[in-house]
């Protein structure tokens, strides 16, 4: 029964955040995205299912990560949820491999190192310092430790360090886990990019970059098997490129039957990788991300290139941020209401799906006048 009601669950919020995002597509509330060009629009569709994983893995977990247990919910058995947060963070990461190996093959390794890392800064930097002062904000409010100010200080300034200045960060007593715990895919992110000018220079010369490619294959494999790793995902998104870019491999003409047969086996395998019971960031669901990911670049299945989705993955770094900022706001404003402790299962679905709501919704804001300003400068 609990199966059927979590999977029930999660296919309600990802129709509210698909309706929402209808809602802004009637009124071209992004009137940049030009639906006649030649954008991956279907790349745009998995990283906002992506996103919203994410966002849903959060909000069912988001009573226990603010401190509150509600007696009739059991959230052991979250394991959709649980997955769904894996299989994002996943998505996410095979993304950049492949936008950024895409780059590097249609340029023939011709980048302009500096324009390159000018556009990380302005796509990445702006929104987390907005977010990360949001945090800073609430962390002083919230916290009630007795330290020094200077203590204080040097804390708070962890928080902006992008956690390359401390993991698991505490200020003044108060723990910022619960509203800023994803930022520890981050650095992955920027190493990528740091690594991207090496990896160009290897390439111009083939043995070396060859044999370099072989190290790195055997370092994942060691690293699959003893334990959980999400940089393997880059090497994913970089195999999707090289099939994008070999013409022996392009569609010469897509067919209806392909690209419905294609959707479907988009959302089967979606389904598994939520329900299975494979390790979360083990051998057989990297295997298994893998070549949904390849496949989805190959065969650009339409369900993803629908205009909510891309919606969703427009603004899909600003829901990232944000979404545990929404969710620790949410539940303890509510928390002054009544007794979460106590929370029936129809309060608590009803909470989920206003976090997923309220999230959907403000981060297209947050996208449009803060993000984009920066973008598009």
């Amino acid at each position: 029964m609990d199966y059927v009601l979590y999977n029930l669950m999660f296919l309600v919020c990802i129709i509210l955040a698909i309706y929402i995002n209808s809602l802004l597509c009637r009124v071209n509330f992004y009137d940049h995205i030009d639906f006649s060009g030649r954008r991956y629009f279907h790349l745009d569709g998995i990283r906002g299912l992506a996103a919203l994983f994410v966002v849903m893995n959060h909000a069912v977990f988001s009573f226990a990560n603010n401190g509150f247990t509600p007696d009739e919910i059991d959230t052991y058995n979250f394991w959709i949820f649980a997955h769904a947060g894996d299989t994002g963070v996943q998505i996410f990461f095979s993304i950049t491999g492949f936008l950024f190996f895409d780059k590097i093959i249609k340029t023939n390794n011709n980048i302009d190192w500096g324009g390159f890392f000018q556009a990380r800064v302005k796509r990445l930097v702006p929104m987390y310092i907005m977010a990360t002062t949001i945090v800073a904000i609430l962390t002083l409010l919230w916290s009630h430790g007795q330290q020094s100010p200077l203590t204080t200080l040097r804390q708070l300034i962890n928080i902006y360090g992008f956690r390359f200045l401390g993991s698991d960060i505490w200020v003044n007593g108060f723990r910022t886990y619960s509203l800023n715990a994803v930022i520890w895919t981050l650095p992955y992110e920027w190493r990528f990019y740091c690594i991207l000018p090496v990896i160009c220079t290897l390439i111009r010369y083939k043995r070396l970059f060859y044999f370099s490619f072989v190290l790195a294959f055997l370092y994942a494999l060691n690293d699959l098997y003893t334990g959980q790793v999400v940089w393997v995902y880059f090497i994913s998104g970089a195999a999707a490129a090289v099939v994008n870019n070999t013409a022996k491999l392009t569609l010469r003409r897509k067919t209806v039957a392909i690209d419905v047969i294609s959707s479907f086996a988009v959302i089967i395998c979606l389904i598994y990788l939520l329900n299975c019971d494979l390790s979360g960031y083990g051998f057989e669901r990297f295997i298994i991300i893998s070549i949904l990911f390849i496949f989805i670049i190959w065969l650009k299945p339409g369900i993803l290139t629908l205009r909510p989705l891309v919606y969703l993955g427009e603004a899909s770094y600003s829901s990232y941020l944000l979404h545990l900022i929404v969710n620790a706001l949410v539940i303890k404003s509510l928390s002054s209401l009544t007794d979460l402790n106590k929370a029936s299962p129809l309060l608590f679905w009803c909470v989920i799906a206003s976090l997923v709501g309220i999230t959907t919704l403000l981060t297209a804001y947050t996208f449009k006048y803060i993000e984009y300003k920066f973008l598009k400068k």
